[in-house]
């Protein structure tokens, strides 16, 4: 599966949250690289642990930037950086007890939805509003 490019598309214009999400592109892209050598389930699972570490991280972070801002959406962002991490959380938590040596290219392709999805329209319009608010 091609790993992934963080693009001007997906820049929000705040650059800590754009900092955050290249590391976020980095972490998944680690995961892609791991899965394509199903001999090293071990690599895999320390890459997923990190992308779930660093999607911890990114959303405590990009909650503060919100009430910074007081930006009006923020429960109901939370609320799907909430749904977002559970599900990560069980991805990893199902990888770890399957056995199996890789992840489906399902399981993958909805990673990556989840990660870019989240960014270009949610993520995008936290930068949108710190633009028209912000100057």
């Amino acid at each position: 599966m091609e790993t992934i490019k963080f693009t001007p598309p997906l820049a929000t214009g705040i650059e800590e949250i754009d900092a955050e999400h290249r590391h976020l592109v980095e972490c998944l892209n680690a995961v892609l690289q791991a899965n394509q050598n199903s001999d090293e389930p071990e690599r895999l699972m320390a890459s997923l642990e990190s992308l779930r570490d660093g999607t911890r991280t990114h959303f405590a972070q990009e909650e503060v930037v919100m009430r910074r801002l007081a930006y009006p959406a923020l429960p109901a962002h939370r609320a799907q950086h909430d749904d977002l991490f559970a599900a990560l959380r069980v991805l990893i938590d199902h990888f770890a007890e399957s056995g199996e040596a890789q992840l489906s290219d399902e399981t993958l392709v909805s990673l990556k939805a989840w990660l870019l999805d989240h960014i270009a329209i949610e993520d995008k319009k936290i930068g949108k509003f710190h633009d028209r608010n912000v100057a």
